[in-house]
């Protein structure tokens, strides 16, 4: 036995090596993912204290580092028209006097991992988008709205990337009820290269 291992100790070599090859470079490709995985953006957009268009605009920081919050558009669709505005930096989006921090009522600003940013009553959301819309076009109220997308445009801090996330929403009415009902699971998120590209390309410069 310990002849053959002799004989063939430059074989064995080539084998180990190989062996050991795979193995580091699998512990590197787990490091990696580990990596990516641990530092990937995750904005969530969402409704509380509700679900109809009373209900208020979350957007949550899932992500393992801060987010600085630069724009957010909505955009409605009423029919096969689309009509959108960026409601954030505008005017107040809170009803009542908050004291919190100035991103609450202008809707940019830092936002710590684990925390959220309030965006306000859909309702009155909608109604900074029709406003924007001529009176001869312009939907009576905000319930006859067919859909709405929430989209949040933000610097990652940790990579010092712009990224973000969007959500659509669909308002589902039956009899006198309406219900605003999301039409994704969770958020989309924007922080890919070709993502990021897009995102940048349709950043509301003012």
């Amino acid at each position: 036995m310990w002849s053959w291992v002799t004989d063939n100790s430059d074989t064995i070599n080539v084998v180990l090596n190989a062996a050991m090859l795979f193995v580091w470079l699998g512990y590197f490709h787990l490091l990696h993912v580990t990596f990516k995985k641990q530092n990937r953006p995750n904005i969530l957009i969402n409704r509380g204290a509700g679900e109809d268009l009373e209900s208020r605009c979350i957007v949550a920081n899932m992500s393992p580092s801060p987010i600085y919050v630069q724009a957010v558009k909505v955009e409605v669709t009423v029919g096969e028209q689309k009509f959108s505005r960026v409601v954030s930096d505008t005017e107040k989006l809170h009803e009542g006097q908050s004291a919190r921090m100035a991103i609450e009522t202008t809707a940019q600003g830092p936002v710590a991992e684990g925390d959220l940013l309030d965006l306000g009553k859909f309702s009155r959301l909608v109604e900074m988008v029709l406003q924007t819309i001529p009176p001869d076009k312009r939907p009576a109220s905000p319930e006859e709205v067919d859909e709405m997308e929430v989209t949040v445009f933000a610097v990652y801090t940790a990579r010092n990337d712009l990224v973000g996330a969007s959500r659509r929403f669909r308002l589902r009415k039956e009899g006198d009820e309406i219900s605003l009902v999301p039409t994704t699971v969770m958020a989309v998120q924007k922080s890919g290269w070709r993502q990021r590209k897009q995102l940048a390309a349709q950043y509301p410069l003012r």
